[in-house]
């Protein structure tokens, strides 16, 4: 189990449901985040204009997708939901709950393997798509292999 993990089970024991488990954690970050700090250590102006720019797509995605607008988040997968945690700008650890997405909003979440941050890409019902970017010590990959897999045994039950 990853740190991050433990940390919000022990933060989320509170905010699940008698049948609800947190199964993975990861950080994550606002679209173009890594971008920016990437690009800006290389290019001057023109581009911190490119990284402003992938900021904002990634503010108008989160806008667009009615999740809160927070640069650094934590995401907790249950069995239900993915919990949506701000972070502290200054430990970068959890510290309150500012929203959730329940699974039967997501259509399909993907990961791509980056060289400033890896990205998670979900995919809403509603052809809505917000791309964040996980830090890339914590398991990307294991996420969005778990989103999915949580994500079609719920389309696959009964209703």
């Amino acid at each position: 189990m990853s740190k991050i993990t433990g940390n919000l089970q022990s933060l989320s024991a509170a905010h699940l449901s008698a049948e609800e488990k947190l199964i993975t954690g990861i950080r994550v970050n606002l679209k173009g985040t890594a971008l920016d700090v990437g690009i800006l250590s290389l290019g001057g102006a023109p581009a911190a204009i490119m990284g402003s720019e992938t900021i904002e797509e990634g503010r108008q995605q989160a806008k667009d997708a009615g999740i809160p607008l927070c640069q650094q988040m934590a995401l907790g997968l249950t069995n239900k939901r993915i919990i949506i945690w701000k972070r502290s700008a200054f430990t970068g650890k959890p510290k309150e709950i500012i929203g959730e997405i329940p699974l039967s909003n997501i259509k399909d979440v993907s990961f791509e393997a980056g060289t400033f941050g890896d990205k998670l890409i979900f995919n809403f019902t509603e052809d809505k798509v917000l791309e964040l970017e996980s830090v890339k010590v914590d398991n990307g990959k294991g996420f969005a292999d778990n989103s999915r897999k949580l994500i079609s045994n719920n389309l696959l039950k009964p209703f």
